[in-house]
């Protein structure tokens, strides 16, 4: 970015300079500087909260809600404080006002509850769906008319879920979605005549009536509960989600035919013991974004992003990534997809208020999420409840449980944009095409002798054009590591050989080689060895004389052991996820074909990589695993050599993206890097010239790990019976660096007094 360092004196602005447009610009718009040395036109939506008005005045429950894409209104269904089910139509104007419909009548009864509505946007119609007083699935269509306060809507006969021979289902935990597709409604619900067992029904409007096909059971392991069904228009799949007797979230994707929903894909686990997962759907890089409370996990508030397979109707989940590490008194609601910021919003509770927050996922094969700033909630709430998009005004209209009992709606533009603290640079002077050059005005410039800033530091201009020295982090910097503490197991293991966490750091296992045993240890602080107290272990000696390494799926229902001994990976079933008192061996799965002195092992998030290092051939063997996580189903694939650096490899352990890997050789007590062009796929491994000695800690290492975020490495070994733990996060600046009396260049400038 040579063409930066000769802008303009100090105090001054209005240097025009010409750069490379990444993506097509309008005059007179401002921009943003990329690490490319391009310029982008600032875009996305600023913050745009309307006024909060309440469409119930009484206490009521069960609040819904649709969109309307052909009149581009909204609907919100409620129990009333008689326990009537009734609706209004929504109408949101460009300063996100809300102005209601006629209050409606769905159904008058007692002992209503459980409702949810969709948009048909065959048929024009919205349907609404709820548990009826005899605890029946009702569904009601509703055909709209009228605008404004003058909206409002005819309600359907009554028709119920699906019917048996007998009497009709009785259903609870509903939920539901619309296939465009086929033109049908999809509902998700527990039997409750049937133990709660779960189930899907497609429905069909036929002239203002839903006719329903054959209940289909999806799951009837246990109780089910906390449901969500989401519509993959790409793929054109159901993605269902749901608990199974409070232990294990569970997700299948389903193809919807005329009036039936099956050719499932296997069922899998995503988590454990999630509370009310909520589900919306990106069209835009064909990914999901769920939320949910982790009640296996101190009631955190979750996030982790899913793609669908519609080639086989699999689904690939990326890693759990924690809100915010603050106990939630309730679930996640009104997850939604704004098309114009591209991104995912949603709304929770948390002991310090009701927050929202926008979400990327990305589009890549096992997707990642990644969190904007949280917002506090700008109407006071008791508990939100649902949420739509509005793509007519670019709003989310949130509904909720006011203070004292009223109902209450909001229309929220949630802003977002791609300028950041340390990328606006100017204006553009003319249109500028796509990947042409074109002239940009400069703005800013500081005189040296401004007060308060030091010589020879780096300043970075905010939004609001503050300066700013902060820096971003770095992590897993083996290069930059630093010792910090250390932790004995010394009283439970005399040779420690592995070592693993669970994804929130508040349990720690350690092997061990000598005692034949998984120990769990629990941290009062994740991630903080010195936090650690021991609580039981586990023996495998039944399976593996000498083992070496552990490792776990990712609710920790699973856990796989290697060892030196006997050329398997042998698998466990836990009852408690990583718990390993309630652990009992499954299976075994023969790696002699490829190592007979197995020293570590690691799987790729979803579960459908497997990584075992051995001494064998000095080298990480890759296994493909055709059903994530199930050893049974598992493949040699290739192998990549480790020789150059180690004749002892111990273990290797992959960043979050699987484009980096560290192998812990025990030969010079050496961490290495090796990076990695296509994701966990060992074959694109090369050595980064990076590494990090351990031996003033432990001169024998054996296991290796690092936290879910990877600030933090942790190395076990026999030498001092002991866990170490190292900081590795370092941090770093992308932003030039100009002289005093010289223009913000890309809003960065070092005041330098000597020149």
């Amino acid at each position: 970015m040579s063409n930066l360092t000769e802008l303009l004196p100090a105090g001054g602005g209005g240097k025009n300079v010409n750069f490379v447009a990444s993506g097509t610009i309008t005059s007179g718009k401002p921009v943003i500087l990329n690490s490319a040395g391009t310029v982008t036109e600032v875009s996305g939506s600023s913050v745009l909260n309307g006024t909060a008005s309440n469409f119930l005045s009484a206490n009521g429950a069960y609040s819904a809600v649709a969109y309307d894409t052909t009149r581009n209104q909204g609907l919100v269904v409620y129990r009333d404080n008689n326990a009537a089910i009734k609706g209004r139509i929504i109408t949101v104007d460009s300063s996100n006002n809300i102005t209601y419909g006629t209050e409606t009548t769905i159904h008058t009864a007692s002992n209503t509850s459980d409702t949810t509505a969709v948009f048909d946007s065959t048929h024009l119609r919205y349907v609404v769906m709820f548990r009826d007083q005899n605890t029946y699935g009702q569904a009601r269509t509703l055909t709209p008319s009228g605008t404004g306060s003058n909206a409002t809507f005819t309600v359907g006969n009554a028709s119920y879920f699906p019917v048996s021979a007998s009497n009709n289902i009785r259903a609870t935990f509903l939920d539901s979605c619309f296939d465009p597709d086929t033109g049908q409604v999809i509902v998700a619900f527990a039997d409750t005549s049937n133990s709660n067992h779960f189930y899907i029904s497609v429905g069909k409007d036929s002239f203002g009536v839903v006719q329903w096909g054959t209940a289909v059971a999806v799951d009837t392991n246990g109780a089910c509960s906390s449901f969500s069904v989401t519509y993959d228009t790409t793929a054109n799949k159901v993605l269902a989600l749901w608990e199974l007797d409070g232990t294990s979230g569970k997700a299948v994707v389903g193809t919807v035919t005329t009036g039936t929903i099956g050719s499932f894909g296997t069922v899998v686990n995503y988590t454990s013991n999630p509370y009310r997962p909520g589900a919306a759907y990106n069209v835009d890089n064909n990914c999901f974004l769920i939320l949910f409370r982790n009640d296996a996990g101190s009631n955190y508030l979750n996030a982790i992003g899913a793609k669908v397979d519609g080639s086989d109707n699999s689904v690939v989940f990326g890693t759990t990534v924690v809100i915010t590490s603050e106990y939630s008194e309730s679930y996640p609601q009104g997850v939604t997809y704004s098309t114009a910021i591209d991104k995912f919003t949603a709304a929770y509770y948390l002991a310090a208020g009701y927050q929202y927050r926008n979400f990327s996922v990305s589009s890549a094969a096992t997707p990642v999420v990644t969190l904007e700033t949280a917002v506090t909630f700008p109407s006071s709430s008791d508990g939100i409840y649902a949420n739509y998009y509005d793509p007519d005004e670019d709003a989310v209209v949130f509904t909720w449980r006011g203070v004292g009992g009223p109902w209450v709606a909001q229309a929220i533009t949630p802003g977002s944009t791609n300028l950041s603290a340390t990328s606006f640079i100017g204006i553009a002077d003319a249109d500028i095409a796509n990947a042409a050059s074109g002239s940009v005005t400069i703005k800013g410039g500081i005189n040296k002798t401004v007060t308060g800033l030091t010589a020879n530091q780096n300043y970075y201009v905010q939004n609001d054009g503050t300066l700013n020295t902060a820096t971003s982090a770095v992590n897993y910097d083996i290069a930059n590591a630093s010792y910090t503490q250390a932790f004995s197991v010394s009283a439970q293991v005399t040779f420690p050989s592995g070592v693993a966490f669970n994804p929130t750091g508040t349990k720690m296992f350690v092997v061990d080689n000598t005692g034949d045993d998984v120990n769990e240890y629990t941290l009062s602080t994740g991630f903080d060895v010195s936090t650690a107290s021991f609580v039981d272990s586990f023996s495998v000696n039944a399976q593996q004389a000498a083992p070496m390494s552990v490792a776990f799926n990712t609710d920790g229902t699973k856990m796989y052991i290697v060892g030196e001994t006997e050329d398997t990976v042998a698998q466990y079933a836990l009852s408690t996820g990583f718990d390993v008192s309630s652990a009992s061996f499954t299976q075994a799965f023969s790696i002699a074909a490829q190592e007979t002195e197995a020293q570590g092992i690691t799987f790729n998030p979803t579960g459908t990589k497997m990584f075992i290092v051995g001494d064998t051939g000095n080298d990480i063997g890759e296994y493909t695993l055709s059903s994530g996580f199930d050893v049974s189903t598992a493949s040699f694939v290739d192998s990549f050599s480790f020789a150059t650096q180690s004749t002892q490899p111990k273990e290797a352990v992959f960043n979050t993206s699987g484009t980096e890997m560290f192998m812990l050789a025990r030969d010079g007590s050496i961490v290495y890097k090796y990076t990695l062009s296509s994701g966990f796929d060992v074959s694109t491994a090369s050595y980064a010239s990076v590494s990090f000695d351990v031996s003033a800690q432990e001169n024998s290492p054996q296991g290796l790990a690092f936290s879910a975020d990877g600030s933090k490495m942790y190395v076990c070994g026999d030498s001092g019976d002991d866990v170490n733990q190292y900081a590795t996060t370092s941090t770093a600046t992308n932003s030039t660096t100009v002289l005093a009396g010289r223009a913000l260049s890309s809003t960065s400038i070092n005041l330098d007094y000597t020149t």
